[in-house]
């Protein structure tokens, strides 16, 4: 098998992905010590695109820096007209699996409804030769090994995210565990349509929340919005998920799949003036909850990400 090689980040290489969670292109800082929008913040802080380059005829087995691996057979993938691929192929990954990693690429774990799921990792994935998305192959499959963190959970299901709709179960895809090597295996057999926005994959359990009841809880900022850049999460406490709260029509964040009895820590992000500022609030969700939302202390990038960190 030829050797692949892992390519640096390059700015000449614009195909990312998409959907609205993940087109940030980082740079443009303004002049003051901050960032011109929270996209600008996000952007370049979330996590990197990895480039790998693949001889189509033989395929390769990938591995990312967070050891995901990703097998790639051999005359895997079709141009969109489905001729048969040759020469060589750019993948484009991307895997995520810590909390803050989520929240940085505002790829929450909730279904198309908002609910909460558990994620046991995600990941994003594209092929491309000559500036063009390709397609699998019929008969084909990619498989993504992820690592599992804490304890297997054969709850676990492949998930697809349609973009600014959420997460939904995928029609094709699925998911196992390999105890011999201790990770979730998502076995792929097809992209996302369209092929060229790329794949956003996540190994999900959907049905962890259902043990709590659900509840109302209101999110209400004290500070003005006007003129900032802003986002509410919810991060919760020793479960591997994270939710977007998106703004109501009064200008408070209405959320209605909040479980009941488990604690959180909502993070209230904005830019503004040029400035990063953020609230980090623990609470135990409760029935029909109100909780006030202080974003007006100032924080640098690293002060931030420190503090995020620790809730992974």
């Amino acid at each position: 098998m030829k050797k692949y090689f892992s390519l640096a980040i390059v700015a000449s290489l614009i195909l990312v992905a998409s959907c609205k969670k993940d087109e940030f292109n980082p740079h443009s800082y303004s002049s003051a010590a901050g960032y011109s929008s929270l996209k600008d913040f996000l952007s370049a802080n979330g996590p990197k695109m990895q480039y790998y380059l693949v001889d189509a005829a033989e395929g390769a087995v990938l591995t990312s820096p967070q050891g995901t691996t990703i097998q790639i057979p051999a005359n895997a993938f079709t141009t969109q007209s489905m001729q048969p691929v040759t020469g060589t192929v750019t993948i484009m990954f991307k895997d995520i699996y810590n909390k803050s990693d989520m929240l940085l690429a505002d790829m929450p774990t909730q279904m198309s409804n908002g609910a909460p799921v558990k994620s046991g990792g995600e990941f994003f994935i594209k092929a491309v030769q000559n500036n063009q998305a390709l397609l699998l192959a019929p008969n084909q499959q990619i498989n993504i090994a992820q690592p599992i963190i804490g304890v297997p959970d054969s709850a676990m299901q492949a998930l697809v995210d349609t973009g600014n709709a959420g997460w939904v179960q995928a029609a094709n895809n699925v998911v196992s565990i390999n105890n011999s090597a201790f990770s979730y295996i998502y076995n792929m057999y097809q992209f996302s349509t369209p092929c060229d926005s790329g794949s956003w994959c996540n190994s999900d359990n959907t049905t962890f929340f259902s043990a709590y009841p659900q509840t109302h809880l209101n999110l209400v900022p004290s500070d003005v919005l006007t003129g900032a850049g802003y986002s509410t999460f919810l991060v919760f406490s020793n479960i591997n998920s994270m939710v977007h709260v998106y703004e109501g029509q009064n200008g408070n964040f209405p959320y209605n799949y909040a479980p009941v009895g488990l604690s959180c820590t909502v993070v209230f992000v904005m830019v503004k003036d040029d400035k990063l500022r953020a609230s980090f609030t623990p609470i135990t969700i409760t029935n029909s909850m109100n909780v006030q939302l202080n974003a007006t202390q100032e924080m640098t990038s690293r002060d931030f990400k420190t503090q995020l960190n620790a809730l992974n």
